[in-house]
This record gives C-alpha cells, sequence and structure tokens, in this order.
C-alpha cells in the first residue's frame, strides 16, 4: 500500500460501544451483522468445529458499513 495511513481515522476510543451501532450512529449504514459460522454459511462453507468452539470464546462479528 503507498500513502501513509492515519489508523485513528479507523478506530473509535468510546467505551465497549457496539461497531455496528456506533457505525449507525455516525451515518453509516449498517448489513446484518454476522459471526465467522454465520459469514461461513453465508457463503456455502460449512464450520469447522473449531471454528464453531473459538467463535464461541471470541464472539467474533463481521460488519459491512456504507456511506
Amino acid at each position: 500500500m503507498s500513502g501513509e495511513v492515519d489508523f485513528s481515522a479507523l478506530t473509535y476510543d468510546d467505551g465497549k460501544t457496539d461497531p455496528a451501532q456506533w457505525l449507525a450512529d455516525h451515518g453509516w449504514v449498517v448489513g446484518p451483522v454476522r459471526t465467522n459460522p454465520e459469514l461461513q454459511s453465508s457463503y456455502g462453507r460449512t464450520p469447522a468445529q473449531i471454528d464453531m468452539r473459538i467463535d464461541r470464546i471470541m464472539c467474533s462479528q463481521y460488519v459491512t458499513a456504507t456511506r
């Protein structure tokens, strides 16, 4: 990647704010929030058991948003 990236523009420092809600509150249109297993299923994949166990611990969230 060329050029400089201002990482602070890609993050926020609010305490425990839900990412999808934060994006919606700041003018983004947020699509469905999905977990890793849900994301895999949406692509026709069957999540491996290890992915299911890890997701129970990590509580993944994949967020799609457009502005």
